[in-house]
């Protein structure tokens, strides 16, 4: 009986820079390694592609386009380069390695298990994402410190909540562009150490345009050098609660020097918590 088997790579050849559109493939199963060559990836385009399993998959180039991609299990797979735009991406993924994707609004929130992610970029602004954008940024901030990547957790922790401020108003939104500056939400805790030091000398600066409200005329009469040095010391102790005694203001200016303290006692100790919490 005659017959023609097909090439192995059969599948390659068919779907070599197709572009699907508006078709339903729930169930598809993936499995091999894909190379789609020079004449382009595949393409979804306003498809249902629920269900989506991948085993053992090595495929570069796959873009997803306004679909639905719910409950997408992938595993042992070496992947790179996949795209998806406005889409809605759920599932498992274990056991893999995830390079170069590129995440453009909707959502994406599927569950890491042992998996590995690197040189992922994720967009929200002016494209249509869901109002829980930010579950995608927590995810991929879990998935990246469970796969020891901490500076990357970090990096989508901050856009987590960059996420939730926007949505905020007010004085929420203002606290919390404050606690962003401040040590990026306890993510970025060596950020104090520049606050501190930006404080520090703008507070010296204050402190050297009055030379004579310090106590028994400590700096009246030196030159403006001299009274900005001995004013940067002052700060410095005045901000870290050492307190020598050896300069003492007077006046209005031991109201803002006991504010510098206060300051200098909180940055100190969130900077203790945030080593503490990113050790």
């Amino acid at each position: 009986m005659g017959g023609m088997e097909p090439p192995t790579n059969a599948l390659q050849i068919m779907f070599r820079g197709k572009k699907l559109e508006f078709i339903n493939v729930t169930g598809l199963i993936l499995h091999g390694k894909f190379y789609f060559g020079s004449e382009g990836n595949l393409e979804f385009n306003h498809c249902a592609v629920d269900n989506l399993k991948c085993r053992e998959l090595d495929i570069p180039r796959l873009s997803f386009e306004n679909c639905s991609v719910r409950n997408i299990q992938i595993a042992n797979s070496d992947i790179s380069g996949w795209l998806f735009v406005t889409s809605l991406v759920s599932g498992i993924i274990s056991d893999s390695k995830l390079f170069h994707f590129r995440v453009y609004g909707r959502n994406f929130t599927p569950t890491f298990v042992n998996s590995e992610l690197d040189e992922w970029k994720v967009i929200h602004n002016g494209l249509h994402h869901e109002e829980d954008f930010e579950k995608t940024y927590r995810t991929l901030s879990k998935a990246a410190d469970d796969s020891g990547n901490r500076k990357l957790a970090a990096d989508y922790k901050i856009r987590e909540l960059d996420f939730i401020r926007e949505k905020k108003k007010g004085l929420d939104r203002f606290w919390m562009t404050l606690n962003r500056a401040y040590w990026g939400y306890g993510q970025k805790p060596f950020q104090l150490i520049k606050v501190s030091l930006i404080s520090i000398f703008l507070l010296a600066i204050v402190y050297s345009f009055f030379p004579s409200s310090f106590a028994n005329n400590a700096l009246a009469g030196k030159n403006y050098f001299a009274v900005l040095f001995n004013a940067c010391y002052f700060s410095i102790v005045t901000f870290t609660t050492l307190g020598y005694g050896d300069l003492s203001p007077i006046g209005g200016l031991k109201i803002l020097a006991a504010i510098e303290a206060l300051f200098g006692a909180i940055t100190l100790g969130f900077l203790v918590a945030g080593l503490t919490k990113n050790s």
